[in-house]
């Protein structure tokens, strides 16, 4: 039988050597602890974890390795975090014998510190479920699924039984500023000062879609049109617990302190219940238990909460924004032409480039017209001219001329090709080689006078 990790155990006079020989002798042990039990009603035996990583080693093998039978050789069942609680008797089903400290333990690998951080799930006393879930996502792909599904029935059994639960305390703190004053930056900050980790809401009309068990909740740029008045007189109660409105099932708050930030001041909030004989505004102000103005130059934090118009209580207390500070910092600007020129061919050309090397017809379109010309002296001799119209502008994507557009576009309208299937320049202005290809007097000269101008 081949295996990735297993356990090996013996009493201690049936191994043939030194253990922690025998595993450094063997490259194949990625990862190794084990530990003497000699405290138990039992013989003194060993208990040894191996781990080969991604290869599989024959039990027969490793049995020989250390002089034993291959019957010595187990499988581990479960998560190897349980194999390793095991060596200490750390498990719940192991409480009842010899607890051995951690100390006792020989690996080649942070013993103490993996075996903390296996009893973390279940543990939302201390971790939260998103806390609980970053360490699932942790483990190897063989054990992540066994460990999400208990994750998750551990998570629904403990929202049920906070549902149940009728007491708790929370703190509320209410932060209006206008935009840019730094409102969410300073909320973060005062979780994370707390060592507490947060989620801050989404701003759709479920704010609590993907709230994971997190001890703070930033109901960020929040409105008083984003929850009913009840409910959200539910989700502030300071002392009562109640589930939390969500569309695909109600949250239960599991946490310490929801911080909400808004542009509109308090007494501005669900002002139709101004004059309610029922549900009065006082409901919503008592449970504000600090309230905090934001400009940007300075904090002030009244830590009486409001009064009975929504106003804050105090003097409250000044502070200096420091985000002012950071804003004049200089910063380096990103250089977007530097990017563009990464992913884009540059279009600015060297003359050179766009001068042909033979010679490039008018292939725009055109019409050849025949005018008849009276002389400036009216003398009535009349001279016929042709004239080789092209239909396509430096500045225009369709015919035109500056003074005689009208008799033009008439005559255009005549040609054998239409104006719709001349082609367009790729821009409002025409490149070198668009006007090169025209073969106009004017554009020929023009490269000329370039070319001249280079060679002087």
């Amino acid at each position: 039988m081949y295996l990735k990790q297993c356990e090996v155990e013996s009493r201690v006079e049936f191994f043939k050597g030194d253990i922690q020989e025998i595993i450094k002798s063997h490259t194949t042990i990625k990862k190794w602890a084990y530990i003497l039990h000699d405290k138990d009603d039992t013989a003194p035996h060993y208990h040894i974890y191996l781990n080969f990583d991604k290869s599989g080693v024959d039990t027969k093998q490793i049995a020989e390795w250390f002089g034993l039978q291959e019957s010595q050789v187990n499988r581990v069942r479960g998560r190897h975090t349980d194999m390793l609680l095991y060596l200490t008797h750390g498990n719940d089903s192991q409480k009842n014998k010899h607890q051995y400290s951690p100390t006792e333990v020989v690996a080649n690998f942070d013993f103490e510190t993996e075996i903390k951080n296996a009893q973390i799930l279940g543990d939302f006393e201390h971790f939260s479920y998103a806390q609980q879930l970053e360490y699932v996502n942790s483990l190897s792909v063989s054990e992540k699924v066994p460990a999400f599904s208990k994750l998750e029935k551990l998570w629904r059994l403990r929202c049920q039984w906070l549902s149940l639960q009728s007491d708790r305390q929370i703190d509320v703190i209410f932060i209006c500023g206008k935009a840019g004053t730094g409102k969410t930056f300073y909320a973060k900050k005062i979780l994370q000062s707390r060592n507490l980790d947060y989620y801050l809401s989404s701003s759709s009309n479920d704010p609590f879609d993907s709230y994971l068990g997190q001890k703070g909740v930033i109901l960020d740029d929040l409105r008083d049109k984003t929850f009913e008045f009840d409910n959200l007189l539910k989700l502030l109660d300071n002392n009562t617990s109640s589930s939390v409105k969500s569309r695909f099932s109600n949250k239960v708050f599991n946490g310490e302190m929801i911080i909400i930030t808004s542009s509109v001041p308090l007494r501005y909030w669900y002002i139709e219940y101004r004059n309610s004989r029922f549900d009065t505004l006082d409901q919503l102000y008592r449970r504000i238990g600090c309230y905090v103005e934001m400009t940007f130059d300075e904090i002030k934090v009244f830590s009486d909460g409001v009064d009975d118009k929504g106003n804050p209580q105090g003097l409250g207390r000044v502070f200096k924004n420091e985000l002012v500070g950071i804003k004049k910092e200089d910063r380096k600007k990103t250089d977007f032409n530097s990017i563009f020129e990464k992913i884009c061919e540059n279009s600015s050309l060297d003359i050179q480039e766009v001068i042909p090397k033979q010679t490039i017809y008018n292939c725009f379109g055109y019409s050849r017209l025949m005018m008849q010309v009276e002389s400036g002296t009216q003398d009535g001799e009349i001279l016929e001219r042709y004239y080789y119209i092209s239909y396509k502008k430096a500045r225009s994507k369709r015919f035109s001329s500056d003074c005689h557009s009208g008799f033009f576009t008439v005559k255009a309208l005549r040609s054998k090709v239409g104006i719709d299937d001349l082609k367009e320049y790729a821009t409002e202005k025409a490149t070198f080689p668009e006007l090169q290809a025209q073969n106009s007097y004017f554009v020929n000269d023009l490269i000329k006078g370039f070319l001249n101008e280079k060679e002087d």
